[in-house]
């Protein structure tokens, strides 16, 4: 092998490990794995679902990502590192629709809001890292969870007839 090629392999080499390595992680955070979420209605993909995963031991590594069209989620750790560490989380899930009640009305600056308001679809219950029932727990390796939420779970109408 030419010294030419070395030279070029050894810069190719170096590139790669220095740009491959993605965002350099912060102090002290923990190994991740891979984690993908699921959420279904009765069991139909369910798009847009936002998924939060928040730490039961108190840490700050949290987790979430946004269902694609097929329901599923490759979560990631403070929004930017794929993978979540190993624990057990609560599982927040929301799904933002627009609210039947949104009436405008104007904000602290006197300006009245023109855009419509938004809900999630499910119960806000499920929304919420300190009452949702929905727990999961994440171990080494390759981990996946689905989520199918029920009728039971969304949100109760306020409407009268």
């Amino acid at each position: 092998m030419s010294i030419h090629k070395l030279l070029t392999f050894a810069c190719i080499l170096t590139g790669t490990l220095f740009l491959g390595c993605g965002p350099e992680r912060p102090a002290g955070m923990p190994k991740i794995y891979p984690c993908t979420i699921e959420v279904t209605m009765n069991g139909e993909p369910q798009t847009e679902a936002v998924v939060h995963l928040m730490p039961d031991d108190g840490s700050k590594w949290y987790a979430g990502g946004t269902t694609g069209t097929d329901g599923k989620v490759k979560l990631a750790t403070l929004a930017e590192y794929k993978g979540v560490a190993e624990g057990t989380y609560h599982v927040s899930i929301l799904k933002p629709v627009d609210d039947p009640n949104w009436k405008p009305k104007k904000n602290f600056d006197g300006v009245l809001e023109t855009e419509p308001g938004w809900t999630s679809l499910y119960d806000l219950t499920y929304a919420n890292p300190a009452t949702t029932p929905l727990t999961c727990t994440v171990v080494a390796g390759k981990n996946s969870f689905e989520f199918d939420m029920k009728e039971n779970m969304l949100i109760k109408s306020s409407s009268k007839k």
